[in-house]
This record gives structure tokens, sequence and C-alpha cells, in this order.
């Protein structure tokens, strides 16, 4: 499959620079495989990118993470904005099937949206957890999120551990009727290896809990 058949305009993507993958958009789809993203950036400074240097590109899926190469054609500024010239130099590949267990669990969440065009930082959204996977997490709330939208996820796993999270809307189903909540899933991105080997063990220990309830119930 070649980038151009699966990509779309606004998609979020990250670069593989030296050992960290950093967040970047898709701003416009080009011939011959060519396309424009925002320069990555760490704390609002632009990270150094080689010229002609061949990255590493991922993005998400539902159904799994996928990747492809592209070489940086060039570096320039459009309107202030400071964007990069890529063209696609390997097939997309999906690098991982949904392979996660998704753990049934209501957990007490908050979601943390990126501040807006103006700055203004929006307030944090209460929400719930429906089912919760190393990938990302389903979660009910009464406040809708355009699709690609960055957040941040506050997960409250016990009274005394809160895991905080990037990720980026997936999809917002809005409910049947006003007063029924949205459903949100969300995909996490970005995450360090010690946060997905966290989750990683506490999906785990709830799995255990779960298969040792269920045997005590059957038990005569």
């Amino acid at each position: 499959m070649e980038a151009h058949e699966i990509l779309t305009i606004g998609e979020l993507m990250e670069i593989k620079v030296g050992d960290d993958f950093i967040k970047t958009k898709l701003q416009e789809l080009l011939p011959d495989g060519r396309f424009t993203a925002f320069h990555p950036t760490v704390k609002g400074m632009p990270v150094r990118l080689e010229e002609f240097g061949t990255y590493l590109m991922r993005f998400y899926r539902e159904n799994g993470v996928y990747s492809f190469d592209a070489r940086l054609l060039d570096q320039y500024l459009k309107d202030e904005i400071l964007l990069c010239l890529f063209q696609a130099a390997s097939p997309v590949v999906k690098v991982q099937r949904r392979q996660s267990y998704r753990l049934p669990i209501v957990l007490d969440a908050r979601l943390l949206p990126e501040s807006t065009e103006q700055g203004m930082r929006p307030k944090p959204i209460k929400a719930m957890t429906v089912n919760l996977s190393e990938h990302g997490v389903l979660l009910t709330c009464t406040t809708s999120l355009q699709p690609d939208t960055c957040v941040r996820v506050e997960l409250k796993l016990s009274p005394n551990e809160t895991m905080t999270l990037s990720g980026t809307v997936l999809r917002c189903e809005k409910p049947p009727s006003r007063k029924d909540p949205c459903r949100i899933v969300i995909l996490f991105s970005g995450s360090s290896e010690q946060q997905q080997s966290e989750l990683r063990r506490y999906i785990l220990r709830q799995q255990i809990a779960a298969r040792k309830k269920k045997k005590q119930e059957v038990l005569p």
C-alpha cells in the first residue's frame, strides 16, 4: 500500500528522530508521493533534521499501527509556519495489529485537550472508561470531541494512583438521545516505555484478579 492511498490531510503522525518519536501533522498531499507536514518540535523548539535524510513515519488506525519511510526534501517557512517537504520512500506496512487485550473496566478519568489557537487551555472534561488497552481507551462523557483532537488522558487507576497518557481522538459517537453520554475512542501515542510497561502491568493485574474472582464464584 502506498502512503497516498491511506493518508489524509490533517493526519496525525509521528516521525522518528534518533530514538524518539515526535508528533507532526500532515498538511498537504502532492504528486509523486510527496507531502508536507509540520516541522516536529519538542517543547516548542524545532528538532534538527538532516537534509535528504530518511525518516521512519508512523500513524495509527483503530486496527493497528502503520509505518513507512520518507525522505526529507526541504524545510521552509510558509505563512510563518515551519514546514517539511517529504517524499515517501517505501510502501506503508502494518507494524502492529490490534492484538492487545481490551479490559472492561470503569475508571474515573479526565480529558485535557490541547490549547486552542487563541492560546486558551480548554477546561478538563470529566469522563468514565468503558474499556482499556495498552493502545487506547473507550470512554463516555457529556462533551463531544472532534476526531484528530490531541488530548491528555488522566486515568484514576486507584485512590492513590493516577496515570496521564497522551493520545488522539479516533472517533466520537454521538448518543441516541441528549440524556446519554458520548462514546469517545482515544488512541495513545507518544507514551514512554515506562508508561507502556506500567499500563501493561496494570491491565495484567486486573485480568488476573478478574479470573480469580470468576473461579471463586463457580466454586461450590
